[in-house]
């Protein structure tokens, strides 16, 4: 945020978590979110590399061990006052 131009007094970060049934994360709607998640990921990697890459994650997601774990959701929220 200090790199944007707001000074570290200016600023607040919040963190807030929750917990996600297995079930709920294998649904086809997160399984789409994927190329959000793992754009970062797969900067710079060819086609065909990032597409091996999702074919896992998709496979993963899909298995029954995924369905029947908790999966806890970060998020970090910045608050930037100028």
């Amino acid at each position: 945020m200090e790199g944007g131009g707001f000074r570290a007094d200016q600023v607040e970060i919040q963190r807030q978590s929750g917990w996600v049934e297995g079930e709920v994360w294998s649904k086809p709607a997160m399984v789409s979110m994927m190329e959000g998640f793992t754009a970062m990921i797969t900067s710079g990697w060819s086609e065909v590399e990032r597409a091996g890459f999702e074919e896992v994650l998709r496979q993963k997601w899909r298995s029954e061990e995924v369905r029947s774990r908790k999966y806890e959701m970060k998020v970090f929220v910045a608050v930037a006052r100028k």
